[in-house]
C-alpha cells in the first residue's frame, strides 16, 4: 500500500471506502488494514468495508488481520464477497468473529469462485465451523490454499475436512497446525490422502503443534503406507507432535508411498536413537526427492544424528538440514557430519544451534565441516558454546567461503570482542552477507566503530544485529560513520574515504593507524600469517586477501583469545623488515592481481594518460572489461554500484574508487 492516513477515526473505514472504492484507483490491487493497538477500540463497520468491495473492481488481494472483525461484520462482509470476481486472496486471521462468522466464510465459499487463498488462522473456530468448510470445499472449485491454524478443530471437525481433501481436486495446501486434531481425524485424512479413486490433489499438509499422541501419528502413517495411491504430497510438517518409536517405524514405509515429498519436519517430535530409527533412515536413503528435513530438538546424540547423515549422505539430495539441538559432539562434527558436507555438494542451509561445542578442538572440527563445501549458503551456529577460541578455526575457514555464501548466525556464542575482531576479516572480505546475527555475545562498544566498514563492503546487507533491543542499518550508523571519518588522520581531514584508501595513507605517510584500521589489520595480519605458514605457496595464502594493504605489524600480541590489545602511542606504529611481506614478491602473484597500493597507485597513473587524478567513468569500465580474467561476469554494474556508494552521484573515477574497484575485482 503506497499511502497511510495520519490518522484512523471511525477505524479507518472512511479511509478504506475511500482508497478501495474511488475509480481513478484503477491501478490499486492489494490494501492492508492495519489492526488496531488500542484495545478499547470498536469494531471494524462491516458495512462501509463491504459497500468498498463491492464498488471496488481493481482489488485482488485484501488483508483484514487482527481488525476486530465481529459477528455482523463478517455477515456483511460475506455478502459483498458472494458476488466478488476480483479478489483471489483474503486474510482474515487473529478477528473475533469466531465459529459463527466462520460459518459464513464457508457459505459465501459455496457460491463465489475467485478466491484461491484463505487464511482464517486464530479465530477460535471449532467443529461445526471446519463441518460448514468441508462441505463449501466440495461445491468451490477455485480455492488451493486454506490456513486454518491456531484453532479449535478436533476430530470430528478434522475427519469432515479430510473427506472434503478426498473429494476436492483443486485444493493444494491445507495447513491445520496448533489444532486438537486427535487420532480419529488423522486416520481419516490418511486415507483421504490416498484414496484410490479419490480426487486429491494436495501437495502441502501442516499437521504441526496438534499434541497429537504416537497412536494418532501411527494411524495417519499406517493409512499413507498401506495405500494403493501414492500420494502427491510435496510438503509435510509434523513438528511438535508425539512420534516416537513405533510411529517412526511406520513412517519410513509411508515415505515410499510419498515419492513426492521435498520437505519433511519432525522438529521436537521426540526421536531418539533406536532401531525403528534406523529403518526410517533406510528410507531416507533411497528417497527420490527429499531435500529437506529438519529433525531439531530431539535428543538423537551422536548415534542419531550419525544414522541420519549417513542415510543423507547415501541420497545426495539434501539442500536444507537443521540438527539444532540434537545432543552434537565433536565426534559428528569429525565423522558423519564431515563426510555429509563433503557428498552432499547441494547443501545450502545447516543449522547446528544449541549443540555445545565448547569442548577443545570442537572449533577446528566445525571448521572443517565448513570447509569440506562451498555450496552451504546460511549457516546457523545460535548457542553453540563456541567463544573465542572456537571462532579462530571457523574464522580462518570463512575467508575462503564462495560468493554464495550469505548468512551467518552466532548469536549467544558469548565470543565478546576478540571473537568478533577474529570474524570481522571475513566480514569485510566476503562483501556477499544478506543476513548476520552476532547479538548475545558479550560485545562492547568495540564494535560500534566497526559498523560502518561492514555496511560499506557489504552493498546487499540491511541490517545487523548486535543486541536484542539494538540492530543497526546503513542509515543509522552514518553519525557513527562521519565521527570516525572526522577522527581520521588522512591529508583530507574530514573526507570520506574508504577504509582501504585511509590505511593506505597511512602507510605512505607513516602515520598512526585510526582506531578503525588498527584492530582490523591486526585480526587480517594474523589470519594471513597462519594461512601463509601454512601454505607451500607465498601467493596461494596472499591471494583471497588481495587488494587491502599488505603492510603488517605487531599490534597484535600474545593470547588472540584475550581482550582487544591498546594501540601505542601515536608514533609507535611500526613493522620492522622481518615482520613486513615483500611488495616484489607479491608482483609475482598469478593473474596480475592488484594486492598493493603501490601498484593500484602505478596502475592508476598508468591508465590517467591526461594527468587530470581522475578516469572517466565510461573509459574506465572499457579497461574494466580487459581485466576480467577470473570468471567475473561481464558486466558494469560493478562500476556503477561502487560509483553510487563511494562517488555521490559524480561520474568520476578517482584513485580512491579505483582502489575499491580493484579489491571488487580481487575478491571475485
Amino acid at each position: 500500500m503506497d499511502d497511510h492516513p495520519p490518522s484512523w477515526e471511525n477505524n479507518g473505514l472512511q479511509h478504506l471506502a475511500t482508497v478501495v472504492a474511488l475509480p481513478h484507483n484503477i491501478t490499486r490491487t492489494n490494501f492492508f488494514l492495519p489492526h488496531a493497538h488500542d484495545a478499547l477500540a470498536k469494531p471494524v463497520d462491516g458495512v462501509l468495508l463491504a459497500r468498498a468491495i463491492v464498488e471496488n473492481y481493481t482489488l485482488t488481494s485484501l488483508e483484514l488481520y487482527r481488525c476486530q472483525l465481529d459477528v455482523k461484520a463478517m455477515s456483511a462482509l460475506a455478502q459483498a464477497l458472494s458476488v466478488n470476481k476480483y479478489i483471489t486472496y483474503l486474510g482474515l486471521a487473529r478477528n473475533r468473529f469466531y465459529t459463527d462468522g466462520g460459518i459464513m466464510v464457508a457459505e459465501m465459499l459455496k457460491v463465489n469462485q475467485t478466491i484461491v487463498s484463505l487464511d482464517l488462522s486464530w479465530n477460535e473456530l471449532r467443529d461445526p465451523c471446519a463441518v460448514s468448510l468441508a462441505e463449501a470445499l466440495t461445491m468451490n472449485n477455485s480455492l488451493q490454499r486454506l490456513h486454518l491454524d491456531k484453532n479449535r478443530i478436533s476430530g470430528d471437525g478434522g475427519s469432515a475436512l479430510a473427506q472434503a481433501v478426498a473429494s476436492n481436486g483443486k485444493l493444494r495446501m491445507i495447513s491445520i497446525s496448533q489444532n486438537n486434531i486427535n487420532a480419529f481425524g488423522l486416520g481419516f485424512l490418511g486415507k483421504a490422502l490416498t484414496a484410490h479413486h479419490g480426487a486429491s490433489q494436495l501437495q502441502g499438509l501442516d499437521l504441526g503443534a496438534n499434541a497429537v499422541a504416537p497412536e494418532g501419528m501411527f494411524s495417519l502413517f499406517s493409512s499413507l503406507a498401506t495405500a494403493t495411491r501414492a500420494s502427491t504430497l510435496v510438503t509435510l510438517n509434523l513438528g511438535f507432535n508425539k512420534i516416537g518409536g513405533s510411529a517412526i517405524l511406520v513412517l519410513g514405509s509411508a515415505l515410499m508411498k510419498m515419492p513426492a515429498v521435498r520437505e519433511l519436519n519432525l522438529e521436537n517430535t521426540l526421536l531418539q536413537y533406536s532401531p525403528e530409527l534406523r529403518e526410517f533412515c533406510r528410507a531416507v536413503a533411497v528417497h527420490p526427492a527429499l531435500v529437506n528435513l529438519s529433525v531439531a530438538r530431539n535428543n538423537l546424540g551422536d548415534e542419531g544424528v550419525d544414522c541420519i547423515c549417513e542415510a543423507l549422505a547415501v541420497a545426495g539430495l539434501v539442500k536444507y538440514l537443521d540438527l539444532s539441538e540434537c545432543a552434537i559432539t565433536k565426534k559428528s562434527l569429525d565423522e558423519s557430519l564431515l563426510k555429509l558436507t563433503k557428498e552432499c555438494k547441494q547443501l545450502q542451509t545447516l543449522h547446528l544451534s544449541d549443540n555445545n561445542f565448547s569442548e577443545e578442538g570442537a572449533g577446528a572440527s566445525l571448521a572443517k565441516v565448513v570447509g569440506a563445501t562451498q555450496s552451504v549458503a546460511f549457516l546457523g551456529l545460535q548457542r553453540c558454546r563456541l567463544g573465542a577460541h572456537g571462532m579462530d578455526g571457523l574464522c580462518a575457514t570463512l575467508q575462503f567461503r564462495s560468493p554464495s555464501f550469505t548468512g551467518l548466525s552466532l548469536r549467544g556464542n558469548r565470543f565478546g570482542d576478540a571473537g568478533f575482531a577474529q570474524l570481522l576479516p571475513f566480514v569485510l572480505h566476503h562483501a556477499h552477507l544478506r543476513f548476520l546475527d552476532v547479538a548475545q555475545n558479550e560485545l562492547t562498544s568495540f564494535v560500534h566503530p566497526r559498523l560502518c566498514d561492514i555496511f560499506q563492503t557489504n552493498f546487499e546487507l540491511p541490517y545487523l544485529v548486535i543486541e536484542d533491543d539494538t540492530v543497526f542499518t546503513p542509515e543509522n550508523v552514518k553519525s557513527s560513520w562521519e565521527a570516525v571519518a572526522h577522527r581520521s588522520t588522512t591529508p583530507s581531514g574530514s573526507a570520506l574515504l574508504p577504509p582501504l584508501c585511509n590505511a593506505a595513507i597511512e602507510m605512505q605517510t607513516g602515520l598512526p593507524p585510526s582506531a578503525i584500521f588498527a584492530t582490523y589489520s591486526a585480526a587480517v595480519g594474523s589470519s594471513m600469517r597462519r594461512q601463509v605458514e601454512e601454505s607451500s605457496n607465498l601467493v596461494q595464502g596472499l591471494v583471497p586477501h588481495a587488494g587491502q594493504p599488505v603492510r603488517h605489524c605487531h599490534v597484535w600480541e600474545g593470547d588472540r583469545t584475550g581482550t582487544i590489545p591498546q594501540l601505542g602511542a601515536p608514533g609507535t606504529f611500526s613493522g620492522g623488515p622481518s615482520d613486513a611481506i615483500g611488495v616484489g614478491k607479491l608482483e609475482n602473484n598469478i593473474g596480475g592481481l592488484l594486492v598493493s597500493d603501490d601498484q593500484l597507485r602505478r596502475e592508476f597513473n598508468r591508465l590517467d594518460v591526461t594527468g587530470n587524478g581522475f578516469l572517466s567513468s565510461a573509459d574506465f569500465k572499457k579497461v574494466y572489461r580487459s581485466m576480467e580474467h577470473f570468471g567475473v561476469e561481464r558486466s558494469d554494474r560493478e562500476i556503477d554500484r561502487v560509483l553510487r556508494h563511494y562517488g555521490g552521484g559524480i561520474d568520476q573515477i578517482t584513485f580512491d574508487i579505483f582502489c575499491v574497484v580493484m579489491l571488487k575485482l580481487a575478491q571475485h
